[in-house]
């Protein structure tokens, strides 16, 4: 009897572990901004220091066409994304049916978890001196199913609503380019002088969390 309760336990853990949604990994984002007009603002030099969201913010700021990386640089930008997901709030109807059934169903596509995923996207824009001037949210929701055999991996989901969010914050930058260059004119570019101190400045800063900033 134990034998069996042993490897019924088990099967039961390694059911569960590869029927579930993962979490996002931000390493396989896809961040994908096609057609974005180049905005009017002074270049920018980019303040990531993780490498993951550093080639993500020159995706979103640079490749996408949106921000010219040439010429003297007066100022900073950051990104940043969070992600938190739990069980979708109508998973218990997949839960009964499935607990009923003993999961029976399951083998044949019927669904094991239905998790909601509540992201958010950043960007930070700092002066020269380390000063932030702008920062700007977006925020969505999206909702993944899974089942025994497929489902599992959110990413390409997140992928595509992180492109999204990121695309509103690049077009109400864009709009307030006018207000951004003046507040990066009035501290002037990034030199050799200051560019120590404004890096301890916007560390100090990010490592406050979100909500508190």
């Amino acid at each position: 009897m134990k034998f069996h309760a042993f490897f019924g336990g088990i099967f039961l853990t390694v059911f569960f572990t590869i029927s579930c949604v993962s979490t996002i990994n931000n390493a396989k984002l896809n961040i994908d901004i096609d057609n974005m007009s180049q905005a009017e603002i002074l270049p920018l030099k980019n303040n990531n220091n993780d490498i993951i969201l550093y080639n993500m913010g020159s995706r979103v700021m640079e490749q996408s066409g949106f921000l010219d990386g040439n010429g003297q640089e007066y100022g900073y930008y950051t990104i940043e994304v969070t992600s938190y997901n739990d069980y979708a709030p109508n998973f218990s109807i997949c839960g009964w049916i499935n607990g009923l059934t003993l999961f029976l169903p399951s083998l044949i596509g019927f669904p094991t978890d239905l998790e909601e995923f509540d992201i958010t996207a950043y960007l930070y824009i700092f002066d020269s001196g380390g000063t932030m001037i702008k920062v700007y949210k977006n925020s969505n929701s999206f909702i993944k199913l899974a089942g025994l055999y497929y489902g599992q991996n959110p990413d390409k989901k997140a992928s595509k609503y992180y492109s999204l969010l990121f695309r509103g914050i690049l077009e109400q930058a864009g709009k307030q380019s006018d207000e951004i260059n003046y507040l990066l004119n009035e501290a002037g570019p990034i030199t050799n002088e200051n560019m120590h101190d404004a890096r301890l400045k916007m560390t100090d800063f990010l490592k406050l969390p979100p909500n508190k900033r």
